[in-house]
């Protein structure tokens, strides 16, 4: 059940919530994750070379072997160490948005499918801020 507004406005006070597109939040953190969560073990070798090849381009450029095509390879796992920095921030966020949405008694709509579970909760951080903005 969806609480008044007067009864969210009292739990609200002692949090402070951030305006924000949660939305577009979610489906960032919806196609990274598939990025970063797979299922093959090739998979997740061919994620943790991409991971380690920067120490090899390393090597190469102390023993001089080091060639122009290589940057190619420094970007792409440049790129991919960047993401996965967005990946693990996004998460501690997500995470960070389940915990107040459940001390304030959440989530307060539900769905039957997992692939959509994250939606909920940005739906009840949007329905944070329109009830913050009345407050102030």
């Amino acid at each position: 059940m969806i609480p008044t507004k007067k009864e969210l406005k009292k739990k609200l006070k002692q949090y402070v919530i951030e305006k924000k597109n949660y939305f577009h939040l979610v489906e960032e953190y919806i196609q990274l994750q598939k990025k970063f969560e797979v299922q093959t073990f090739f998979e997740t070798l061919f994620l943790y070379l991409d991971f380690l090849y920067p120490f090899y381009i390393l090597y190469k450029i102390f023993t001089n072997t080091f060639h122009i095509l290589d940057f190619l390879s420094i970007y792409k796992s440049y790129k991919i160490i960047n993401d996965y920095i967005r990946y693990t921030e996004l998460e501690n966020e997500i995470e960070h948005w389940i915990f107040i949405i459940k001390c304030l008694g959440g989530p307060w709509i539900s769905t039957n499918d997992s692939k959509y579970h994250l939606y909920v909760y940005a739906d009840a951080m949007t329905r944070l801020i329109e009830v913050s903005q009345k407050i102030d």
